[in-house]
């Protein structure tokens, strides 16, 4: 049945009746879609929601999207045309005539929980932590790289005094990362940071030649529910907060941060975890981990874990495939596949 996908969606290609798609959310899981379904005969997108019209135009041009490909001015004109309309509206991409298939690319199965589908929400005090992302800058390239030289970190230091647990495969103990956490420590210790607060640690991402410190993952804030606008906020404020506490540590513990400051922060808290749809096929730990291979593979992924206190790297040319099966709801309903990180599966 399933290998056959390919084959029947050139058919409706060549028979001019495309499969008719509506997708919800262009973000992370949503633009990685859409960069392939322009390119996949038998699929046309005929609406895309997105609760920032602007932002779903910028994710269609990041994927190399023309703009007059989603210059359709109604959902009955994407019909007649080919091209794509977008709309703030999810409720009327829903209900509007003329689509084969939705596809709940919110992250969090928003779409399919409202319609009844059935899903499954990790508990709030088991949810991965959430980051707050910022840059900085005013950092001194060559002292900072010189310090990092000078006291290199590896994965293994994730495993940080008794904040943190890690459990890795042994090769990337060590691997050197990116890995800021002693800062922190020595502000603890200094009275500079409560001695109790255990949510900052983490990498950071780059360092221009300017002094701009970037991609700062260095605030995790737990039990943050990504479908509850009051816990986000919570997040957000609190999160930014801790930021600030953790710029000051920089400065008087971080070689070439003495002078630094906040540039900006994320445009929005980091969710890792919230719902998963109940699927025909959950994957399973022994799956990722155990190159898990299936008759209705859609794709593969390479083996990259970082969650839940385990910690593995693609440094092996190992990898899992991932079932079609895992985005069709179990319950039956019809005409939805829900993606990205809230396909079936269990924690891991």
């Amino acid at each position: 049945e399933y290998m056959t996908l390919v084959r029947l969606l050139a058919q409706r290609a060549e028979e001019k009746r495309p499969v008719r798609v509506g997708v919800i959310g262009a973000g992370k899981f949503g633009s990685m879609y859409l960069a392939q379904a322009r390119r996949t005969p038998g699929t046309h997108i005929m609406a895309l929601a997105e609760l920032s019209p602007e932002r779903a135009q910028d994710a269609l041009r990041r994927v190399c999207w023309p703009d007059e490909q989603f210059a359709a001015n109604s959902f009955a004109d994407a019909a007649e045309t080919g091209r794509t309309f977008i709309t703030e509206d999810s409720h009327a991409l829903v209900a509007a005539d003329g689509l084969d298939v939705v596809i709940d690319a919110t992250g969090d199965a928003d779409i399919a929980h409202r319609v009844g589908t059935s899903t499954r929400k990790t508990p709030l005090e088991e949810m991965q932590a959430a980051s707050v992302m910022f840059h900085m800058t005013g950092v001194d390239k060559a002292a900072f790289i010189q310090g990092v030289k000078d006291d290199p970190q590896t994965y293994l230091s994730w495993a940080w005094a008794d904040e943190w647990t890690v459990e890795t495969t042994g090769k990337e103990d060590d691997m050197f990362s990116p890995w800021l956490s002693k800062p922190f420590a020595r502000a603890k210790d200094a009275g500079h940071i409560p001695a109790d607060l255990k949510t900052l640690g983490g990498t950071w991402g780059a360092i221009s030649d300017q002094g701009d410190l970037t991609y700062l993952n260095l605030v995790h804030m737990p039990e943050i529910d990504g479908t509850d606008v009051w816990s986000l906020t919570k997040g957000e404020i609190e999160g930014r907060r801790q930021a600030l506490m953790a710029i000051d540590a920089l400065r008087r513990y971080t070689p070439g941060c003495e002078n630094a400051k906040l540039r900006n922060y994320g445009m929005t808290i980091g969710i890792r975890d919230t719902r998963k749809l109940v699927s025909r096929y959950e994957l399973t730990a022994t799956d990722v981990r155990e190159q898990g291979r299936f008759d209705d593979s859609i794709g593969i992924f390479p083996e990259f874990i970082d969650g839940y206190g385990i910690l593995i790297l693609p440094t092996t040319g190992r990898y899992f495939q991932v079932p079609y099966n895992a985005m069709v709801p179990s319950d039956g309903v019809r005409n939805l596949l829900v993606t990205g990180r809230s396909i079936g599966g269990d924690q891991t």
